[in-house]
């Protein structure tokens, strides 16, 4: 078996992979979406032996109505690109950037796309050494901080889809020079530094979040590394 496609049952929430699914050695493809993770033993320790693995899909329905006053003050909630709220205790809730979770082990990695889970800590340095084929990262809609790392450019990137999380700092420059196709960073209130021209569409701020994302114009008027005003 090279795919798998594990189906949402509506009265079956699955919150935990089961650990055999680490005996299909040749399998390629495993698309988990929309169920209901919960926390870092939702992928369990077996997995990490699916060294053929390619694409791993798993963006999250966790819950996306607003909570009550009581569950507000106890848990966090934030507004989604598709303006939802989203709250912590109805979605998976891991970080990402834990080295000890399967999914780092899967070296032949080509696709992650996992958005809409509430995923926490940082994208690591880790990512760009564990996952050296990656053209596709979609983690847009999560709650992951902290800087971009320069060494994302070394990938071979189509898709990068960040938007929607709490990042901060500057955008690599090395970024620029990398031919990705589709690039959002819009939505991440502390981000700041410039964008590629052809990908325009991600300075707009949705619902009057800020943002300092403007774009890079490399002409004679403007030199590399000056951010105009839009």
């Amino acid at each position: 078996m090279t795919r798998l496609r594990l189906l949402k049952a509506s009265r079956l929430p699955v919150e935990r992979l089961p650990p055999c699914l680490g005996m299909l050695e040749d399998l390629q493809v495993l698309d988990v979406r929309g169920h209901a993770f919960r926390g870092p033993d939702a992928i369990p320790e077996e997995l990490g032996r699916l060294s053929e693995l390619r694409e791993f899909i798993a963006f999250g329905k966790g819950r996306i109505d607003c909570p009550t006053k009581e569950e507000h003050e106890k848990n966090p909630r934030t507004p989604s690109w598709d303006s939802k709220w989203r709250c912590r205790s109805g979605n998976w809730a891991v970080r990402f950037d834990d080295e000890t979770l399967p999914w780092w082990r899967w070296r032949k990695l080509t696709k992650f796309w996992a958005d809409q889970n509430w995923f926490e800590g940082t994208v690591p340095e880790l990512l760009a050494t564990a996952w050296p084929r990656l053209s596709r990262l979609d983690l847009y809609d999560n709650a992951l901080e902290g800087a971009l790392p320069g060494n994302l450019a070394d990938l071979p990137l189509l898709t990068l889809q960040l938007h929607n999380n709490r990042l901060s700092g500057q955008v690599p420059d090395r970024l620029h020079a990398r031919c990705i196709q589709t690039l959002t960073l819009h939505l991440n209130e502390h981000l700041d530094g410039c964008i590629p021209e052809q990908h325009a569409t991600v300075t707009v701020s949705a619902r009057g979040i800020p943002g300092h994302l403007q774009l890079c114009r490399h002409n004679s008027g403007n030199a590399a590394g000056k951010r105009p005003e839009l």
